[in-house]
């Protein structure tokens, strides 16, 4: 299966970015990201991780750089050689977008909306699968969908963990609580608490 991936890839966005990193995992060089997501693969300089969400810290310069044809896209799209377009920030980009809904019917479309808001795309609704994770009340043509954590992420071994903190230190809604420089100090201390803000 050929699925093109598209995005700005400007800068992170997690909901998009979690997803990427989830399909090639999963699915290899089968899955084009256009325009390369550069800061979700190993080769990202060091240097600018400091700049990345949360520091790169859990879903960020993770996967290998595998080689990836990324050339002739629009006639690629025109001729139906990708089985499955996603557009990973329908918000954020909609490039190819009228040559995408030219060519392909909505089973093979999907459009990820992960923004912080409730707005939805109105026109968007019948022209594919719309997900959208700030989803407030019932829409039979919008599907919910949620954050992700890499596989490799996860804590195997619980039983090792001491929890002596109600609350973890770091709150996203107090931006000098984010105190961590590396992510082994950022994870314990969540793990050290019962709850997280």
């Amino acid at each position: 299966m050929n699925i093109l991936f598209i995005s700005s890839a400007q800068m992170p966005d997690y909901q998009c970015d979690c997803l990427f990193h989830g399909l090639r995992s999963l699915l290899g060089n089968t899955v084009v990201d256009i325009n390369k997501m550069s800061y979700m693969y190993k080769t990202f300089p060091e240097e600018k991780k400091s700049c990345l969400y949360g520091k790169g810290f859990t879903l960020y310069c993770l996967l290998d750089d595998i080689d990836i044809d990324r050339t002739d896209i629009e006639n690629k799209i025109n001729n139906k050689y990708y089985d499955l377009i996603i557009y990973g920030s329908i918000h954020r980009c909609q490039d190819y977008l009228t040559t995408v809904l030219n060519n392909y019917s909505s089973n093979k479309i999907i459009f990820i909306d992960g923004e912080d808001h409730i707005n939805i795309i109105k026109s968007l609704l019948n022209r594919g699968f719309y997900f959208k994770r700030e989803l407030s009340a019932e829409n039979r043509y919008v599907l919910p969908i949620h954050f992700a954590i890499p596989e490799e992420k996860f804590v195997r071994d619980l039983e090792k963990l001491e929890k002596d903190k109600l609350f973890a230190p770091c709150n996203p809604m107090d931006k000098k609580t984010y105190v961590y420089n590396t992510e082994e100090s950022y994870y314990k201390q969540y793990q050290e608490s019962f709850f997280g803000i």
